[in-house]
């Protein structure tokens, strides 16, 4: 393919990706991690500085460790301010990059420029990878992918080169990617799978008379890769350990984690076919987790494993695109749980492309083997619809973050029992003032999930705002049962008391509050206001 036809297929992806999310620049900012990223981080909302800079490499705020996207955030507000429209054009940008990489790097990987571009504008287009571009926090998603994404095509240029330069410059790829999200550690693997495919390196007899000796050397030009992957998820563990991030087994056990993956595995792929009634949030089921879903879904996997198997030598894409997305699904499929979702669709934005691989060149080949005009019509009619269906789902589904309010109510329509949605909905109405509504949505989460320490906090915070004193302390009671060495939830169930006149416990829960965390600023508040004699 000529420079000219390229640059021309790149600026079309280009266009193709921003128009189809150009609604999220209408978006505001979302009460889904944003305030923890963007406009309530007392670091990030002063812009780029020398102690910004410091805070970024040295901070696990968040529960992770990624510099790079901090630094990205810092340098957005130093251009636009706190203004959401520029958050979201640098999202749409970076996006827009991450579709041309995957033109570039599987165009230059298998010299089928034109199936390359036809799975790079899917990915620009399609509806699951919303979540990534509309939510200003999933930054992460997209500088991960664009490294990335370069190393790939840094590596397609390595393969036939072999130069150190450009294996520096794929170690400094991979170390940039790390550094904006701990899930590119899956890149040596990724990097295995494309010397299966379509490098052929497997067979081939430069490494090695036997297959044995051909792994191994394979394996170990990728030692300095397993390496930085290895400290990458040293540190990632520890920070998000330190964060309470992560679900212990006591909570959460281990037979319910690998049941939720196998169906988390299954339901990617529906939604990647059938992207509809998609959420920021999809409750995790736990042990109640209905048997006949594992069942059926490990069915599903063991299946298409069985015929991407089979189909190695005629198809070997098959099996690439499958390795691919089931190999970069791993960190992220639940077997370590962080947090309390089943799945989520940020996760799908690089996994996809696997799939991707795998359609693709599957249909291509049809288009090949079959030359009557009705196939080849069929096939070109089903691509076009594909891309009509996308765009427009994806503009609908842009309009979904417009704001939190919209945001999690439509994650309660789309889902059942999604207490963390209602719970999230319940703080959107009292940062309102609209206690009553948060009530309502409050006790539906703790209803759901009475376990949620969160809910019952901001429940009894809600209780207070209308004056149901006695119901206010009952849930803040029922927070600490969950949590005893909580200071925010000691302070609050403070005021309660205070509210309710009873000063000599209301001190007790400020001073027990100032224990656990010596600088918390409310229970100090809550002390000087009502309290006789401070004692510090």
């Amino acid at each position: 393919m000529t420079p000219r036809w390229k640059s021309l297929l790149l600026l079309l992806l280009a266009i193709s990706s921003a128009a189809c999310f150009a609604p999220a620049i209408q978006n505001g900012f979302v009460a889904f991690d944003d305030d923890d990223y963007v406009y309530a981080n007392t670091v990030v909302s002063q812009g780029l500085s020398v102690s910004g800079i410091r805070w970024a490499f040295t901070t696990g705020h968040a529960a992770n460790y990624h510099p790079i996207t901090w630094l990205t955030h810092m340098a957005d507000v130093s251009v636009y301010g706190l203004r959401p429209a520029g958050h979201h054009l640098t999202n749409i940008i970076l996006h827009s990059l991450n579709a041309c990489l995957v033109f570039l790097a599987l165009g230059r990987s298998t010299d089928a420029w034109g199936r390359a571009w036809i799975a790079a504008l899917i990915f620009a287009m399609h509806p699951l990878h919303v979540e990534s571009v509309a939510w200003v926090s999933e930054r992460k998603d997209l500088l991960c992918a664009l490294f990335m994404l370069s190393a790939l095509y840094i590596y397609g240029g390595y393969v036939k080169n072999r130069s150190w330069p450009g294996y520096a410059m794929l170690l400094t790829a991979f170390a940039l990617a790390l550094l904006s999200k701990p899930m590119a550690v899956t890149l040596p693997f990724l990097l295995l799978v494309l010397d299966y495919w379509p490098f052929n390196r497997f067979a081939n007899p430069a490494l090695g008379d036997t297959l044995p000796l051909r792994v191994r050397r394979l394996l170990r030009e990728k030692v300095p890769l397993f390496v930085l992957a290895a400290c990458s998820s040293f540190i990632t563990l520890i920070v998000q350990a330190r964060g309470g991030a992560m679900n212990p087994l006591d909570h959460l056990p281990l037979g319910a984690r690998l049941g939720n993956a196998e169906v988390a595995y299954a339901l990617y792929l529906w939604k990647f076919v059938w992207p509809l009634h998609l959420s920021p949030i999809y409750p995790h089921q736990g042990s109640s987790l209905a048997y006949w879903k594992i069942v059926l879904a490990c069915v599903t996997l063991v299946c298409i494993s069985v015929i991407a198997w089979r189909a190695r030598r005629r198809a070997p894409f098959v099996l690439a695109g499958w390795l691919w997305f089931i190999g970069m699904l791993v960190p992220v499929i639940g077997v370590v749980q962080v947090g309390y979702a089943a799945m989520a669709d940020r996760y799908m934005y690089l996994p996809m492309t696997g799939i991707l691989i795998a359609v693709v060149w599957g249909f291509a080949l049809l288009y090949e083997a079959y030359a009557t005009y009705a196939i080849r019509g069929a096939i070109i009619a089903i691509t076009i619809f594909a891309f009509g269906v996308c765009a427009f789902l994806t503009q609908r589904q842009v309009r979904v973050w417009h704001d939190s309010e919209s945001l999690f109510k439509h994650a309660i329509a789309v889902t059942e029992d999604n207490a963390e949605a209602y719970a999230h909905l319940g703080v959107v109405y009292l940062g309102q003032n609209r206690p009553s509504e948060a009530i309502s949505a409050l006790e539906s989460a703790t209803l759901i999930r009475p376990e949620m320490k969160q809910g019952w906090t901001s429940l009894g915070v809600a209780y207070r705002m209308v004056n149901r004193l006695p119901e206010a302390i009952e849930a803040h009671k029922r927070a600490l049962s969950i949590d005893s060495n909580d200071a925010m939830v000691h302070s609050n169930l403070g005021y309660a008391y205070a509210q309710s006149g009873n000063i000599e416990l209301a001190e007790e829960h400020w001073r027990e509050a100032l224990r656990i965390d010596p600088e918390h600023e409310p229970a100090r508040r809550g002390l000087a206001k009502y309290g006789e004699n401070l004692g510090f």
